[in-house]
């Protein structure tokens, strides 16, 4: 079973996403180390899974929700196949295994998850995939963040005679709460963007501990226990599926978590 190593991977998608880039897809070599030993299946739920083919990589989203009632860290074992059941592998594989973007899943919480392959490494061209629970270990309890107060404005081009203004991307701004008597030493936010066929297409990760050009925020650093944050980011259709770009986006989402 080829294995995708956690960290690496969610460090590599902040690096590269920024809600601007689709080119998830890791290479080759990149396949690293397992789950730890103890690692076991759990219940969990997967919904708004989409799976889909762009720029010659097959990329797999969607929502895992622990319905365990312990903290969990949590991976997801992807299976590839075509529409009449006929399976395909990836490296010589039947499936391979990948982290969501939270390590520590609240008992009845929610991550997404968004990963990308490389077409060449599939013994042909999946049309679909099956995702479920490869494994999860306990995790320390820790800060439970809400996302509040969510709200999204369209960004479109400057009127101009005999042209009508074109749709350009949305700016989402929400409001992260942290009820609980533990600070957040590493906020994170989860974007969720669905087109108007209400399909997930895209999910990126954003920092709040990190300074970026699209990424405004009224404070910095720790969330404390009982504070709030608003951010607001800019979403460009500037290599975005093209789903994306073509139709729009109808709804966004947002998850919040602390980085472990």
């Amino acid at each position: 079973m080829i294995r995708i190593n956690g960290f690496h991977w969610v460090y590599m998608i902040m690096g590269l996403m920024c809600l601007q880039a689709c080119k998830q897809a890791p290479a080759a070599e990149q396949k690293s180390s397992a789950m730890p030993a103890g690692a076991k299946p759990v219940a969990v739920q997967i919904t708004d899974m989409n799976c889909f083919i762009e720029r010659g990589q097959f990329f797999v989203t969607g929502i895992c929700n622990n319905s365990t009632n312990q903290w969990q860290q949590i991976w997801l074992r992807m299976e590839p196949s075509k529409r009449d059941g006929k399976a395909v592998y990836i490296q010589g594989e039947r499936g391979v295994v990948f982290p969501v973007f939270s390590a520590a899943i609240p008992p009845k919480g929610r991550s997404a998850f968004f990963q990308g392959w490389d077409g060449k490494l599939f013994s042909s061209v999946p049309d679909t995939c099956s995702v479920v629970c490869a494994g999860a270990i306990s995790a320390e309890a820790g800060p439970i963040l809400l996302v509040e107060e969510k709200s999204m404005v369209r960004m479109v081009t400057p009127a101009m005679t005999g042209k009508e203004p074109q749709e350009i991307g949305r700016q989402f701004s929400a409001v992260v709460s942290n009820p609980l008597d533990k600070p957040a030493k590493h906020p994170c936010v989860e974007v969720l963007l669905y087109g108007n066929d209400k399909r997930l297409w895209f999910v990126s990760l954003l920092d709040l501990t990190q300074e970026l050009p699209t990424l405004r925020q009224d404070g910095s650093g720790d969330i404390a226990p009982g504070t709030k944050r608003r951010f607001n980011t800019e979403i460009n259709y500037n290599n975005l599926p093209a789903e994306l770009a073509t139709h729009k986006i109808g709804a966004v989402d947002a998850f919040s978590f602390e980085q472990r």
